[in-house]
This record gives structure tokens, sequence and C-alpha cells, in this order.
């Protein structure tokens, strides 16, 4: 295990205030090995799946820190160049199309469930996709995910699920694509399509009260 940074604490970086300490583990090795960072990657997302592994097998204590999941959303726990934190919120019954991240990731799932579909693209260059795997995802569940995989999300139960997302890069600003969910035929991922599932998952559950 690397020394933690030393100093003041790193939480003056995040964007809300968490109370949830492994957030500020993962922060303070990505500083310290920042010079490096591309060739300890491998290592460093080993590190961080433990972090979040040990964090979700304890999701009353996450959900203390982060507070109960109210609506579908994203939160943002941390983010910089080489490195992004989020609090995913699915809403009931929500899917997001296969897309694709073009840096590593590691999610753990702290409440609810998360099905996950991996895509891989067809030989002949046509830019569709086909099915390649699947993991249901529960509380207490960990998925390391590669630079190049492609999958798409469905929470299937019809309450809120949430999961901690950690990217090896920033995640707003890299260049992905997106697929369309009828015709699997790659697109430039469309922000702002991701912001209306967001939004209709919000208005299903208020219509439902």
């Amino acid at each position: 295990m690397p020394r933690r940074a030393r100093g003041r604490s790193l939480s003056y970086r995040f964007h809300i205030r968490v109370s949830w300490p492994g957030i500020g583990t993962i922060v303070g090795v990505s500083l310290l090995w920042r010079p490096r960072f591309k060739q300890l990657w491998k290592r460093y997302q080993k590190l961080v799946r433990e972090v979040i592994a040990r964090a979700v097998s304890e999701p009353a204590a996450v959900l203390k820190g982060l507070g109960e999941p109210k609506r579908a959303e994203v939160q943002k726990l941390y983010h910089a160049s080489d490195l992004t934190i989020l609090n995913v919120i699915w809403g009931p019954m929500m899917t997001v199309m296969p897309h694709n991240h073009q840096m590593w990731a590691v999610i753990g799932i702290h409440s609810g469930r998360e099905d996950n579909i991996f895509w891989r693209r067809l030989p002949d260059d046509s830019g569709r996709v086909e099915a390649a795997g699947a993991r249901a995802l529960s509380v207490g569940d960990v998925e390391t995910l590669g630079h190049d995989i492609i999958h798409s999300v469905t929470n299937p139960i019809p309450r809120l699920t949430g999961a901690i997302h950690v990217y090896g890069g920033d995640f707003f600003a890299a260049e992905r694509s997106g697929w369309d969910s009828e015709t699997l035929m790659e697109g430039r991922y469309d922000a702002e399509r991701m912001i209306r599932c967001f939004d209709e998952a919000n208005a299903g559950m208020r219509d439902d009260r």
C-alpha cells in the first residue's frame, strides 16, 4: 500500500462535502503517483477496486456519508484531469444506451441493483455492436472496466439504485461514443440525451407518487 499523502486533508478539492474517507485515499494516492500515473494505472486501478470494495461492503456507512438517494442524478465527488469520482443514482427502471468511456473505471454498488450488458464492435467496420456478455451487480458488488469497454446500464428495480463510479481521467471532457438503442449504430456520445434520461426518470417518479 502506498504511503498516504502528508499534510492537510484533501477534502478542499471535492466538489461536494462528503464524510467518506475512501475518497481521500483514492485522491491522495493519485496525487502521490501523478508524475508516473500513466505507467502505474493498472496498480492504481487495483487499489481503487480494493478501496471501493471495502466501502460498499458497508453500504450503511456510505449512505451515511453521501446521503440517502432521493432522485436520479450524477453527483460529482471529485473532478480532475486524471481522475473523476461520481455518485451515480439511477432512476427506477432506468436504462442508458450502450456507450464507452475511453478510460478505465471501477463501479461499486451501495444501494439497489445495476445490470450491465457488455458489447463488442462487429468485425465488418459497420459501426454496429453486438452483445458480448452481462453482469448483474447488487449491493456490495464491484466491477472493473477496461479502457475500451462498451456497456449499457439498466436499473431493473422500481426504486433508486446508487453506485460509486471512479474513472481514470476527466469523465466530462473525454470524446466518447454512444450506440443507438434501436439500431446499435455508433454515433457521438450525446450528453444532452443522457441529461434527458435522468430528467425523464425523475418525472416518472413524480408521476408515480
